[in-house]
């Protein structure tokens, strides 16, 4: 390698040394503006640049000059990915993660393999001579695929940089825009410098221009970020901002120590807290260093705080402080005066006790008003039915009377609407979760509104799809929405249908959409449709006060549902609303209420095979001869090991379990079955001596069907035997064993449809004579019938047609 005097390698070496100059200035600052890093490493490629070029010009000899040609592609490959990072952290998008990093060096790192091993596939340059120009010799070579690839995602990232920074130009305040405007212009002297080398037109030769421009545009650059005197603005605006601040500002380093107190926190703390600067805050400031130890990282809470001789509301806020570089350098105290809204607030608050005590007082007033209306209104209705029966009246002695129960029955409904609502708005109104047969309920309620849409000349439709037979949630509340709003659309509907639609949408999620094709309601009445006493303007029918749509809703609100309306004038109307009703269990009769004493065996179509496992001999013993007793196959076991080998003989219907037992007690057996067999393979009862109150939630919520306290009663067994397994019990005469007529189970009714249709409607007309000849005839069909029969009598005796018609719609028919 021969060397030469070339003049150029002067403006070259001046600009090396220019670059790595301002690089060691840049480097102790590199940290305090954004994109100072990246700034730092192009100076140093920049003069690496530089310096490279101007040893291909000293070079005499082409093997030299291709040498150091190949060297200043170090320089130059990571110019315009650095150019590119810069832009991006000075605008405020500095990538998050590694991932951009190592991206924006794949390309560099190519153009380094593709420029050492050109000889081998010369795509990078396809020719390479030495000539000479005035006796000096150059460095001539053509460009191949490869180097235009490259020069295109640099000129790229320039452009993208450059589209940034002007993006920037555009939002930011005027404070910064020469700052980012000297920038810029610092960005397009290497796009000159670049754009003349490459087209050949450069009055220097062979000179390439863009070394000398990356140079001159990170001086540029490093002059515009830190002395273009635009970051002195900044502290002046903040310090102003901060001194101004009706709110306490209070700043504090990694070590708790207050460093920082604003004006406001001088008039509050005293002014001796800026002489305490320093000192911890858990010495000088106890109350706020206590609220701090209870808050997260990014929170607010309310605090209390003395000044002078009065107590001060205020909202603290605290925030981490981070640096540049992410790390936590102390932590920001705000404090808001909060004192009047404290005061607004607790002003608004009595105002609103006051509201609803008053509302609550008006809706106990109505609902004992109402429930004192109601007993003698039923005495009215009731004789005035028993004397329209009478054979001697004259016609218009029959007049007077069935307006007497027209404007009764009108005036009993109105009692009936206001008692619900009344107990809603007064807080008396529960919802009574229970399990109940869902799919029975609607179809009692098709059956009622079948019959009502028939007598009006309307079509009816149900559309029910349910996954689930029993659910838990409250029957009755549900039944008197369905009631309410199917009552509505029927009396609104002079003719087409009225529809019922039920089904599954999420989980537990049920929907129950009524629709109807009558006149529909304007867009006016919809605003005003749920209020009370309010109707739709047009085609009012006879009846009603506009109670029936105000107690559905407010019910399916207490349900936790939300009734809608959809409705436009002669399109008709469509309610809808969600319940969530879980899976439950179907109610059965009170244990309580049967006559035990009369039981003695089980029916013949019964058969129940027991396991009774109990250490105890005599536990085991007196519940063995209580099943004996009436019928039943019993095994015992001493534990629960040996019950699970009984249970591998034969799976047992019902198992009696004591829960203290050695080698395995009754929780393990029940963990052991459900294991095995599953959680409905059989029944189990856990019998216990040495069980608290409330103990007994946890053991249910295991598994356990019910608990029984030692010594167990022949009731408690026999009860268990009913509920459980759904048996009968026979008395000694061969007839059922009777039960309390006021809590039967209505599961197990089923009426010939004619009398239930007869009942039905003798209930709904208030006829008091038809309805006790129909009553009569439920004894001809059995004992539970007659039971049935007695319950239905003692209403009736009352005038009490809201409680029979409750009793009847929970009846089965049949078809």
């Amino acid at each position: 390698m021969t060397w030469q005097y070339n003049p150029y390698i002067w403006p070259l070496a001046i600009s090396a040394i220019v670059a790595w100059a301002v690089a060691i200035y840049m480097w102790p600052r590199r940290k305090s503006a954004p994109g100072g890093f990246p700034v730092f490493i192009l100076l140093i490629c920049a003069g690496f640049w530089s310096a490279s070029y101007a040893m291909e010009f000293a070079s005499a000899d082409l093997q030299g000059k291709f040498f150091w040609n190949k060297i200043v592609y170090l320089g130059i490959a990571p110019v315009c990915p650095l150019w590119f990072l810069f832009a991006l952290n000075y605008s405020g998008w500095s990538p998050r993660n590694r991932t951009t990093y190592l991206l924006l060096a794949i390309e560099p790192v190519l153009v380094q393999i593709a420029v050492w091993t050109n000889f081998s596939h010369q795509n990078f340059w396809t020719h390479i001579e030495l000539v000479y120009q005035d006796n000096t010799p150059v460095l001539m070579h053509k460009y191949g695929t490869l180097f235009w690839i490259h020069a295109a995602f640099a000129y790229l990232l320039l452009i993208v940089s450059t589209v940034v920074l002007i993006q920037l130009l555009i939002r930011t305040s005027h404070l910064y825009k020469r700052q980012v405007i000297a920038i810029i212009s610092g960005l397009f002297v290497p796009w000159a410098g670049n754009v003349i080398y490459l087209s050949g037109s450069s009055p220097f030769g062979n000179l390439d221009l863009a070394p000398l421009s990356f140079t001159l545009a990170s001086c540029i650059l490093v002059w515009g970020l830190f002395h273009s005197k635009l970051f002195e603005a900044i502290p002046i605006a903040r310090e102003t901002l901060i001194a101004n601040m009706p709110n306490v500002v209070l700043v504090t380093d990694l070590h708790n120590r207050l460093v920082f107190a604003n004006p406001a926190a001088q008039d509050l703390f005293g002014k001796s807290v800026t002489r305490k600067l320093g000192q911890s805050v858990s010495e000088i400031l106890p109350k706020i260093w206590q609220t701090l130890e209870h808050l997260k990282e990014h929170t607010h809470t309310e605090i209390e705080l003395q000044k002078e001789d009065a107590v001060q509301h205020y909202e603290l806020y605290f925030t981490l402080l981070h640096n540049r570089q992410k790390h936590l350098s102390g932590h920001l105290i705000v404090l808001q005066d909060i004192g009047k809204q404290k005061e607004t607030e607790e002003r608004l608050t009595e105002l609103e006790t006051a509201a609803e005590q008053a509302n609550r007082a008006k809706s106990i007033f109505l609902a004992n008003m109402s429930h004192e209306m109601r007993t003698p209104l039923n005495a009215i209705l009731g004789y005035a039915q028993i004397t329209a029966d009478a054979d001697n009246l004259q016609e218009r002695h029959q007049r007077a009377i069935l307006a007497i129960e027209k404007s009764g029955g009108h005036l009993l409904q109105l009692i009936d609407d206001i008692l619900h609502l009344s107990k809603i708005d007064s807080g008396q109104a529960e919802v009574n979760l229970v399990g109940f047969d869902l799919h029975k309920l609607l179809q009692e309620i098709g059956r009622m509104f079948k019959s009502r849409c028939e007598q009006q000349s309307l079509n009816w439709r149900m559309d029910i799809a349910l996954d689930t037979k029993h659910v838990t949630g409250d029957a009755n509340k549900l039944r008197q929405v369905l009631i309410n709003l199917l009552d509505n659309a029927v009396k609104f509907t002079s003719k087409g249908e009225v529809t019922l639609k039920v089904d599954v949408r999420n989980n537990d999620q049920i929907y129950f959409e009524i629709n109807d094709t009558g006149a529909g309601i304007s867009q006016t009445d919809q605003q005003t449709i749920f209020e009370p006493f309010q109707q739709k303007t047009q085609d009012k029918p006879e009846g009603g006060v506009g109670l029936g749509l105000t107690v559905a809703m407010r019910q399916v609100e207490l349900m936790d549902g939300n009734l809608s309306l959809k409705s436009n004038i002669g399109e008709g109307s469509q309610f809808s609303f969600f319940l969530t009703l879980p899976p439950g269990k179907s109610p059965t009769v009170k244990l309580d209420t049967i006559d035990w004493s009369s039981a003695k065996r089980l029916a013949e179509e019964y058969a129940v095979h027991a396991l009774i496992v109990d250490a105890d001999e005599t536990s085991r013993k007196e519940i063995t001869e209580m099943l004996k007793q009436i019928g039943a196959t019993v095994e015992t076991a001493i534990n629960g090991q040996d019950a699970l080998h009984h249970i591998s003989n034969q799976m047992p219907d019902i198992v009696f379990t004591d829960l203290r037992m050695p080698i395995m007690d009754g929780t393990e057996l029940l963990k052991k079955i459900h294991q095995q067999y599953g959680k409905v393979a059989t029944t189990l009862i856990a019998v216990t001596a040495s069980l608290f109150d409330h103990q007994r939630q946890g053991y249910l919520d295991m598994g356990f069907e019910s608990l029984i306290d030692k010594p167990a009663s022949e009731e408690q067994i026999y009860a268990c035997l009913l509920e459980y397994l759904n048996v009968e019990f026979i008395a000694e005469d061969n007839s059922a064993v009777p039960q309390d007529p006021t809590d039967i189970d209505l599961t197990k009714i089923v009426l010939p449809t004619d009398l239930y249709q007869n009942l039905l409607r003798a209930t709904d007309t208030h006829s008091i004579t038809d309805l006790r000849t129909h009553i009569e005839m439920l004894s001809t069909l059995g004992h539970t019938e007659q039971y049935l029969g007695q319950q239905l009598k003692e209403l009736s005796e009352k005038y009490d047609m809201a409680g029979i018609a409750e009793i009847l719609e929970k009846l089965e028919t049949t078809r």
